[in-house]
């Protein structure tokens, strides 16, 4: 059986652009174009809106990419249980993570995971929060995810790291040297801050310090946010792991409390998971223990 129009489909839903579909698909626009139109014809219904602005799903488009999804992805389950039947180790991992552990973790871990395994591929989706994350898990979209715990959806987690909050300064700020960060002393900094929507956990810190810090930037991504601070702009609210092997001059404290993030890895289905998925997984606890040992 033929699924690329419901590939096709499900693309266009997923970016909502005709033209980014045909990207991630390596086929022309006209041929996404054609492709969802056909696909409407033979189930006599409309789908997607067309607009300047890209496409929406239309109330029954809505209602059909559910099922759509479940298609896809039981074919390509489909295809990965045949080579694992044939002695293959091949097929893609899509990852979905937020961007500590796809900078610091995830260049290490699938350069040595690709070495011991040569035919897996695979496709990093970067998500702005958690809930993303084990929505993609859920629905399919990713095979697993990086996220800290607790989940909220009813996802398969396992815990790797638990990981501390550090108040980030320039080498040369005065309080540089003090293990810890009085909160009294953030009414006196420009504090640099992440965009909306990635920043609820730094704004939930600085609301149980009491702190009210005497300006605030907002920026977006945190390697800028690093930059800055190391140029003397401001101080920020960081996970240590953004600090390891990190190219600015920087100084780092502890704030007043212990306030921690727990890295885990999710999975949909233990059973369901490709023996591609699970060996990766396996990879990645044991290099994270190795690391957090070392």
């Amino acid at each position: 059986m033929s699924i690329t129009k419901y590939e096709v489909f499900l693309k266009s839903a997923q970016l909502g652009n005709f033209t980014r579909a045909a990207e991630e698909l390596n086929i022309t626009q006209s041929g996404v174009s054609h492709t969802v139109a056909a696909l409407e014809k033979e189930l006599g219904l409309n789908l997607l809106i067309r607009s300047k602005g890209g496409v929406t799903l239309t109330a029954d488009g809505a209602a059909l990419l559910p099922r759509v999804q479940a298609v896809c992805e039981e074919e390509r389950r489909l295809q990965e249980k045949a080579q694992e039947l044939r002695g293959l180790e091949a097929g893609t991992i899509r990852i979905a993570s937020f961007n500590s552990v796809a900078v610091k973790w995830l260049p290490k871990i699938l350069k040595g995971f690709c070495d011991l395994h040569p035919g897996v591929e695979f496709r990093l989706i970067m998500t702005d929060d958690d809930r993303q994350t084990e929505q993609m898990v859920m629905n399919g979209e990713a095979d697993c995810g990086f996220l800290c715990l607790p989940a909220e959806l009813d996802v398969d987690c396992e815990a790797l790291r638990r990981d501390r909050w550090k108040i980030v300064l320039p080498a040369g700020h005065p309080l540089a040297g003090a293990k810890v960060f009085p909160a009294k002393a953030l009414a006196r900094e420009t504090f640099i801050q992440p965009e909306e929507g990635s920043d609820f956990e730094v704004a939930e810190i600085l609301e149980k310090l009491g702190a009210r810090p005497a300006q605030v930037y907002t920026v977006q991504g945190d390697e800028t946010i690093l930059a800055m601070v190391s140029a003397g702009l401001g101080v920020a609210v960081m996970p240590e792991l953004m600090l390891e092997d990190c190219a600015y001059p920087l100084a780092a404290c502890d704030p007043e409390g212990n306030f921690t993030r727990e890295i885990a890895v999710c999975i949909k289905d233990r059973e369901a998971i490709s023996l591609s998925t699970k060996r990766f997984i396996e990879y990645t606890k044991e290099w994270v223990r190795q690391t957090t040992l070392s």
